[in-house]
């Protein structure tokens, strides 16, 4: 369209060049009569005529193409930021995604070395990861069920947790739910990496979480606890970190 108007302008241009100088050879040489002139002055007349009849027409045309130049090179350094900020976000995106599965590898990690120690027959047993989590959950389950008080059923959560460090596995959740947060601009991406995260993790492990966001008073456990958009995330698989009421 810009071109086809531009085609236009210039077609416009040379029929001024031309009609002008025609039209005023048709009123004096045709309409009056006269000679051809042999008089300076006469052809200074008509240079001015022409120069103040063409030149503002002109430059009326060359402006608008100027602007319409300006404005095509406007929209050409537009695109090129924007095309630039894309290529910087999506960089950015890659940056991100790196850490996040690093971080995510780096859980399982701490996860799969989480144990804890039973005596069965008076031998000890050490139970991983699903079993070690159940058996903590059979442990808080009972408090519940003997009526014992939520302030001492804390206490036993964090003697379990000084004898078998279950805050290293919540601290390293949470860095992950932070990283998503700070790095991440727009609701939409962070729900999306909230719930790969959820998804990368082990059902059990995410149990285990939710109980140390319920029993302990870190900065890790209220940061999560007070996350909305994470805790909304949670809730669709079923799980929220009031897993142990009355």
């Amino acid at each position: 369209m810009r071109k086809l108007l531009n085609k236009y302008l210039i077609t416009i241009a040379t029929l001024v060049i031309v009609i002008i100088p025609i039209l005023y050879f048709y009123q004096f040489s045709v309409v009056l009569n006269y000679p051809w002139s042999k008089d300076q002055d006469v052809w200074s007349d008509f240079g001015s005529f022409l120069g103040g009849t063409i030149s503002p027409i002109l430059s009326f045309i060359t402006i608008f193409l100027l602007i319409q130049s300006l404005n095509h090179q406007n929209l050409a350094n537009e695109k090129l930021t924007e095309q630039l900020e894309s290529n910087i976000e999506n960089e950015n995106l890659r940056t991100f995604e790196n850490l996040f599965f690093n971080l995510i590898g780096l859980q399982k990690d701490i996860y799969n070395r989480f144990k804890i120690y039973v005596l069965v027959n008076n031998e000890k047993h050490t139970l991983y990861n699903e079993e070690a989590v159940k058996k903590v959950e059979d442990l808080l389950d009972q408090q519940f069920e003997n009526g014992v008080q939520i302030d001492k059923i804390k206490e036993l959560y964090e003697t379990i947790d000084e004898e078998y460090n279950i805050y290293d596995v919540l601290r390293s959740f949470s860095s992950i739910v932070k990283l998503i947060e700070e790095k991440l601009n727009t609701e939409e991406n962070r729900k999306s990496y909230y719930e790969k995260l959820i998804n990368l993790t082990d059902y059990a492990h995410l149990r285990l979480i939710c109980a140390s966001v319920q029993f302990e008073d870190s900065c890790n456990a209220q940061y999560l606890k007070n996350n909305k958009e994470f805790h909304q995330v949670l809730e669709k698989v079923n799980l929220n970190f009031e897993l142990y009421q009355y």
